[in-house]
């Protein structure tokens, strides 16, 4: 029929049996170079507390762009709408700063350090005792 499309045929877009099996050869043998590799050589290791400080530097500095930017919307929309042009910017755009403020600090609050661990490990009250000659 002239409307069918035929997918076999290598001048169409399709493969050809022989096409398809050699593609499949092709691609086992590419299997096998590949798992030879990673036997030989191991698997690429990527340090993954670099990648998450990375993550958390990010996240803490985007927090209080993002309640800013948030708060800038939500306050020009509603003075657009309402027709009280600054009053609803200034509330939201104070709203979203304090907002990503928060956000920040909690994020940052449970973030580990990772030289904290040994502190805690060997009974060290360095911390404690800066703070309590603070105090006097």
């Amino acid at each position: 029929m002239p409307g069918e499309r035929d997918h076999t045929s290598p001048n169409r877009g399709g493969l050809s049996d022989d096409d398809r099996e050699e593609f499949r050869k092709r691609a086992s043998d590419l299997g096998e170079k590949l798992e030879r590799h990673r036997e030989e050589h191991g698997r690429p290791k990527r340090p993954k507390a670099a990648n998450s400080a990375f993550g958390q530097a990010m996240k803490m500095a985007l927090e209080p762009l993002a309640g800013v930017l948030f708060g800038l919307v939500v306050g020009l929309g509603l003075d657009n709408w309402l027709g009280t042009k600054p009053v609803f910017l200034i509330v939201f755009l104070v709203l979203g700063a304090v907002a990503g403020m928060v956000n920040m600090v909690r994020s940052a609050s449970t973030t580990r350090v990772s030289g904290s661990s040994d502190d805690k490990d060997t009974g060290s009250d360095a911390g404690s005792s800066s703070r309590s000659s603070s105090d006097r």
